[in-house]
């Protein structure tokens, strides 16, 4: 007997490869990049509309999400090709794969570009700005603390008009050293910006703070200087301003004129007090011969009526905002000046007064100013100030070379002399002039906030 084998029927082709699963990687992969896509066109969506960059947080967490996305697809990639056939969804890891690139790399390039624009328009305003401080009126330096909109719509040549605006918050400014170094210096000056400490963007604008190096005759000064750019569609371009609440000095480092300056203006303080202290005892002919010059003062010390005395008790020294008055102001300016307790000189203190002395330099001698209080009437004042000359020439041409030329050359140092400064020199001044500011007359301390 024959036994006839049959043959098994033949297995599909799809039996023999069997199931082949799609990969768990990039079913995740595609998964975060998709949410991180959407995520991203709802965010860009939503700052266009709110015209705001998108530079917040919650973009930085979808570019963290997008650098994220990447890896997952990478790995199902490497997954599948290893898989020999028992894994699929290559395409799919391909597609989450491009949706994280592009993501990533478009956020970043944006973030980038605009750090960088930010930074460099940034530096490029300090510059501007600090140009604007050294060689212009402090009223004008002042605009660009003040917000773009309203420093638009004002005149930078009505400085008149800008003191009367702003007077407290002007006179402020122009006590603060950071504005009293630039004012001295003129253009004597040289200013290296070290770089950004930090910025971010807030509900204000993009907030920057940098590191600023300022080297002038008085010594080097490093400095934090905060700015603001503002963008509104008013505007035609970025606008920026001067934090200036986040603008400071961190670290002093004098020169020998700079510390001659400091002990110049204490000593002038002394002068000041003693100078109205004779003026409040009717002691006018002192006072007057305290406006000589040293030479003139020691001819006519025992003159009960030297030349010039009826003069100034006219107010020959007095000027209204750097002019003469007009007579019938005068006579009330010259009425105040005169009368007991018609200078209040302690606004503050001796030690630390709330409107510091000021010195500053002509191309021939050297002045400093003192602002102190002019009572015209209960309630009613003006800041005065007056203007003391020191009257040693050695000092003075000593003070004005070390401005000259080479003074880039002078050493700086943050610890103080081991004598005096004007210890060889002598300490003497002349009242040389009385200049009333009616236009920043205020209650209280005057000149400042």
């Amino acid at each position: 007997m024959s036994h006839e084998i049959k043959s098994a029927p033949a297995v599909p082709a799809d039996s023999e490869a069997g199931y082949q699963p799609l990969s768990g990687v990039a079913i995740a992969a595609i998964g975060i990049a998709s949410l991180t896509t959407i995520g991203m066109v709802l965010l860009a969506w939503a700052s266009r509309s709110a015209g705001k960059p998108a530079v917040d947080m919650l973009a930085r967490v979808l570019f963290g999400a997008a650098l994220l996305g990447i890896a997952p697809s990478v790995a199902a990639r490497f997954q599948i090709r290893r898989s020999e056939g028992t894994r699929v969804g290559i395409k799919m890891a391909n597609v989450a794969w491009w949706l994280s690139v592009l993501c990533a790399g478009g956020y970043g390039a944006f973030f980038l570009a605009t750090e960088f624009a930010v930074r460099r328009q940034a530096e490029d305003f300090t510059r501007f700005w600090f140009d604007k401080a050294l060689k212009s009126p402090p009223e004008v330096a002042y605009l660009y603390l003040i917000e773009p909109s309203l420093r638009l719509q004002t005149d930078e040549n009505d400085l008149a008009g800008i003191r009367v605006r702003f007077g407290a918050r002007l006179g402020s400014f122009t006590e603060h050293e950071i504005s009293r170094i630039c004012r001295r210096a003129h253009d004597l000056a040289r200013l290296d910006i070290q770089g950004v400490r930090k910025w971010e963007y807030t509900d204000n604008g993009y907030e920057v703070e940098e590191n600023v190096r300022l080297r002038t005759p008085d010594g080097e000064f490093k400095m934090i200087v905060g700015v603001l750019g503002v963008d509104r569609p008013e505007f035609k371009r970025r606008e920026w301003q001067v934090m200036f609440t986040r603008c400071g000095i961190v670290d002093r480092q004098f020169s020998r004129l700079g510390r001659m300056q400091q002990e110049l203006e204490i000593e002038g303080n002394t002068f000041v007090y003693d100078w109205v202290k004779k003026l409040d005892a009717k002691k006018v002919r002192e006072a007057f011969l305290d406006t000589l010059p040293l030479a003139e003062r020691q001819a006519q010390a025992d003159n009960p009526a030297p030349p010039g005395l009826e003069e100034f008790q006219k107010g020959s020294l007095i000027l209204l905002d750097e002019k003469p008055p007009p007579a019938e102001k005068l006579a009330e300016l010259t009425a105040a000046v005169f009368k007991t307790d018609g200078v209040n000189p302690y606004v503050g203190s001796m030690v630390n007064p709330s409107s510091p002395p000021f010195l500053e330099y002509s191309p021939t001698g050297i002045q400093i100013s003192y602002i102190v209080e002019l009572r015209k009437a209960p309630g009613i004042s003006y800041p005065l100030l007056i203007i003391l000359e020191p009257l040693d020439d050695a000092l003075t041409k000593e003070m004005l070379r070390l401005r000259g030329p080479g003074w880039e050359d002078e050493p700086v140092s943050s610890k103080p002399g081991d004598a005096p400064e004007l210890a060889p020199y002598k300490r003497a001044f002349r009242v040389k002039q009385l200049n009333v500011r009616s236009t920043a007359m205020r209650a209280g301390r005057p000149g400042g906030a």
